[in-house]
């Protein structure tokens, strides 16, 4: 309750007729520094990409115990299908970024709930697209060694991949998803409580 009181007087107390603004480091104030939390989430799943596409790249030009064309097929999708992932978080952080901190309440959280709306729309696609264009690709890469090495190792590798695939999507992405859902929702009510004390004033 003291950073609404904070920032209620800093509010109040602007000269009338002048374009209140919200100072920056006040609305930082917000539970666990959430904008900064989603932007380095965002920045590191930026990072480790582009990691694992300098490495496929890599992998891809300079390997030569690979003899069949579906190999370097699957390659090649698995770069494009995590470049365009990469894109993907870029320009979510990009937009979580561009949130004006310093706009009064009212539009700030204009900015929260449409970027909220926009995250919603996008993870119901994108992940479902992702997980089973990036699989594909690993099908077609992995396809060499089914055929020509296949042996119990393989096996257990393989088994051990599709579980480790199941889970991430089904338990880790949507755990993560849901935190993510519950910081953005607690700037929105911050917001919407914030207003309210405004207004009774």
């Amino acid at each position: 309750m003291k950073d609404f009181d904070d920032i209620k007087n800093m509010w109040q107390q602007q000269p009338p007729g002048q374009k209140k603004t919200i100072d920056p480091l006040a609305v930082n104030k917000m539970p666990v520094g959430i904008k900064t939390k989603l932007l380095r989430q965002q920045a590191t799943a930026v990072a480790v990409l582009a990691v694992i596409i300098i490495l496929i790249a890599g992998l891809g030009l300079f390997s030569t115990f690979f003899k069949r064309t579906v190999t370097y097929i699957g390659l090649l999708m698995a770069f494009l299908v995590i470049a365009m992932q990469l894109i993907v978080m870029l320009y979510t952080y990009i937009k979580i970024k561009k949130i004006d901190d310093t706009l009064d309440p009212g539009a700030h959280l204009q900015q929260w709930e449409a970027y909220y709306l926009f995250r919603k729309k996008q993870v119901r696609w994108n992940m479902p697209v992702y997980f089973i264009l990036l699989n594909l690709a690993m099908c077609l890469y992995l396809a060499e060694v089914v055929i020509d090495h296949f042996n119990v190792w393989v096996g257990i590798f393989l088994a051990v991949y599709i579980a480790l695939m199941l889970f991430t999507y089904l338990v880790l992405e949507k755990m993560s998803m849901a935190r993510e859902e519950k910081r953005i929702q607690r700037i929105i009510i911050y917001l919407k409580k914030l207003l309210e004390q405004l207004k009774e004033e």
